[in-house]
């Protein structure tokens, strides 16, 4: 906000993607971590590195269902 207390259109523009391009790049991420973990599950079978597996993968499930709630926050804004 400026000195003035006003908000400017472009701003908020800027900051509408800045927020989107950030959720981009968390997504491209998590994508990438779930595909390393897909490499690691066919190198170990022990139980407790397969538990530790699935528990990153159930963050990456929650991780990105929060994504997809604040980008149709986002899309919603546009309106």
């Amino acid at each position: 906000m400026s000195k003035d207390n006003k908000v400017y259109l472009s701003d908020l523009h800027f900051e509408h993607k800045q927020w989107t391009n950030e959720l981009k790049f968390w997504e491209e991420e998590i994508s990438l971590f779930n595909k390393r973990l897909g490499e690691v599950v066919v190198r170990y079978t022990s139980n407790e590195i397969r538990a530790k597996i699935e528990h990153f993968q159930n963050q990456f499930i929650l991780h990105d269902e929060v994504i997809d709630f604040l980008k149709k926050i986002l899309k919603s804004m546009r309106k």
